[in-house]
């Protein structure tokens, strides 16, 4: 019998919005295990009302029927199955064995058996003009498919009940709204679906199964919500790519239809296909194939325009922050600078880095409106000390599936924080990037990811690199400082030893003076003794007196020099030219040693020359 039109149009449609919400979480490129498991559940949902409204609008085909009830009661199970599934990997991954997953996995195959077993789960079929097609069932395998169901959805419940609690604990609020919401669309569509599909035939009451299938779309979207608001995937993103997809097959289908069905009007109209019809309908198929790429390309570019009209263009906002690296050097510029133009794209509530030089000092420095207490502050400082080295490189702190500790995430969360980037060079830290929520209330989609991902990057060479800069700087400072202090010191000390000079010249001017008095007087004395003024002196006394007067006159010269030193050194010295005879100049010489080599016993004797030499003496 066929069901009433708006049952079976309602039925598909809601059909077709579960598979919708599959391709839109397949569509994205962070595939986890709780999208896959989401996307499971949303295709079996679909495929449960598919089957449903098929079976009620058979008639006289019990094969078919049969087939058509076994395939979505088995669908079925697949729900239950699907769900303590996603309940394990959703809002992060449990710790349990692979047992634990054989086991489920089993207990869903040895019930789906019962289901396709010819003396199983159903016991009859009836197909009716009137009433409406009904289904006899098995009451002893009936009752272990009700029990199967009911202890997976328990099992489900729990799972996700245990994460509420511990994301209360953790006083993860977000979360725990997230899973308030899918807890309510779980229990909403289960209660009425398992009303109409599971109790009332158990009763064999079968002519409401129709009202089970539209249920679904209640849980689905509740799940679709909480992983949406979770972070797991970007909505727009995969909105956009799907969009795209659909218009490029929907514009081929159109494209291609129209072309063969006017190549049939106009030439092969009232003519048999032979093969050579077919052979321009395959040549023809073949060239619109060549029409996808061009068209994907083009539709790509008009959904991305249309979903992404106010988004900031990536290849832009990198190149600018790439001017800002290379230009900068000093430190509270460069991270000013960058920090200003990652606030400015993104429009987080803040932006806060914390840096170590090498020297162990801290350098803090935060933008936007809303920024840190000194009690957040602190918690983050807990995290980069404690927990950095365990966690990602970028860290979504709303993606419970990759903080496996429920430790990590409330520390992280403590710091009202959503995202954590960790500035490394060659695996060493440099420091850490801490952003708020985003002012928009949306999530950090892949973009954002790509672009705070190579921006850190881009971000620690450049800290690095200042690091260096300064050490270099503060070298030419210190070394600076140095040659100037050594400059003053030599200064001091040269200007110690003219005056020290000063002193000496002074020392021997005066010194020349007053020993240049005596010996003129001594050397006058001599003078008179051996002219005989004081008496007749023998000539050995004369030999004597002469040798002390030549000496003292010997001394006097030796002065003279000093003097003369002493006035070079001051500029002022004046060459006084004189002859002097050098033959006399050395018999006086060779006659002043004659006593001194006399008592050692050496004979010293001078032989002059033929002809007598005279010198200038200055």
């Amino acid at each position: 019998m066929e069901t009433p039109f708006f049952i079976s149009v309602i039925s598909l449609g809601v059909a077709v919005m579960n598979f919708s919400l599959a391709g839109i979480i397949l569509t994205t490129h962070k595939l986890l295990p709780a999208h896959r498991w989401a996307a499971m559940l949303a295709i079996a949902a679909g495929c449960w009302g598919v089957g449903v409204v098929l079976f009620l609008n058979l008639e006289h085909n019990l094969d078919l029927a049969g087939v058509v009830v076994k395939a979505y009661y088995v669908i079925a199970a697949a729900i239950a199955y699907a769900l303590v599934e996603l309940a394990l990997y959703f809002p992060r991954k449990r710790q349990v064995t692979l047992v634990a997953h054989t086991l489920l996995l089993l207990g869903y195959l040895c019930i789906s058996t019962i289901v396709i077993h010819p003396s199983g789960l159903i016991a009859a079929i009836e197909l009716r003009d009137v009433l409406g097609n009904s289904v006899e069932l098995n009451m002893q395998w009936y009752a272990a498919y009700v029990i199967y169901f009911l202890l997976y959805v328990a099992i489900a419940m729990y799972v996700f009940n245990k994460s509420y609690r511990d994301a209360r604990k953790a006083r993860q609020l977000q979360l725990c709204r997230q899973l308030q919401t899918m807890l309510a669309g779980i229990v909403i569509a289960l209660s009425l679906g398992s009303l109409f599909n599971l109790v009332l035939p158990l009763f064999g009451m079968y002519d409401l199964i129709w009202a089970g299938p539209p249920f679904t779309i209640i849980f689905v979207i509740a799940v679709f919500y909480a992983i949406i608001q979770q972070g797991l995937f970007d909505l727009r993103a995969a909105l956009a790519r799907s969009a795209a997809y659909i218009l490029t097959l929907v514009t081929i289908v159109a494209l291609y239809s129209m072309v063969l069905f006017g190549i049939t009007n106009l030439f092969f109209e009232g003519k048999t296909i032979t093969t050579l019809y077919a052979g321009v309908y395959v040549a023809i198929s073949l060239v619109l194939s060549f029409t996808y790429i061009p068209l994907k390309q083009f539709f790509d570019r008009f959904t991305y325009g249309l979903f992404y009209r106010n988004e900031y263009e990536l290849s832009n906002v990198l190149t600018e922050f790439s001017d800002i690296t290379s230009e900068e050097f000093e430190l509270q510029r460069l991270v000013r600078r960058s920090l200003s133009l990652l606030n400015t794209t993104l429009s987080p509530e803040y932006i806060t880095i914390y840096v170590t030089d090498a020297s162990g000092k801290l350098h803090h420095f935060t933008v936007g409106p809303k920024k840190p207490t000194q009690f957040q502050q602190r918690k983050q400082l807990d995290v980069v000390s404690s927990l950095l080295d365990r966690l990602p490189r970028v860290i979504d702190v709303h993606d419970s599936v990759n903080l496996d500790t429920e430790g990590s995430q409330q520390l992280l969360h403590s710091g009202h924080t959503s995202m954590v980037l960790q500035l490394l060079v060659h695996h060493e830290r440099v420091g850490a990037i801490f952003i708020g929520d985003k002012q928009s209330g949306e999530v950090y989609n892949e973009k954002d990811y790509q672009l705070l991902s190579t921006a850190s990057d881009e971000l620690a060479l450049a800290i690095q690199n200042s690091f260096r800069f300064s050490e270099i700087q503060h070298f030419n400072d210190t070394l600076q400082e140095k040659v100037t202090l050594a400059t003053k010191r030599l200064r001091h000390t040269n200007h110690e030893l003219q005056r020290l000079d000063e002193a000496k010249d002074q020392f021997v001017s005066m010194a020349s003076h007053q020993l240049r008095t005596p010996l003129t007087s001594i050397k006058g004395y001599l003078s008179m003794v051996i002219e005989g003024d004081a008496g007749k002196v023998t000539e050995t006394q004369k030999q004597l007196l002469t040798e002390a007067f030549d000496s003292s006159e010997r001394m006097v010269r030796l002065i003279a020099d000093f003097l003369s030193v002493s006035r070079l050194q001051a500029g002022k010295f004046i060459l006084d030219q004189s002859m002097v005879d050098l033959d006399h100049t050395i018999k006086n010489e060779v006659a002043s040693l004659q006593e001194l080599a006399k008592s050692r016993g050496l004979q010293l004797q001078y032989i002059a020359p033929t002809r007598t030499q005279q010198l200038f003496r200055y």
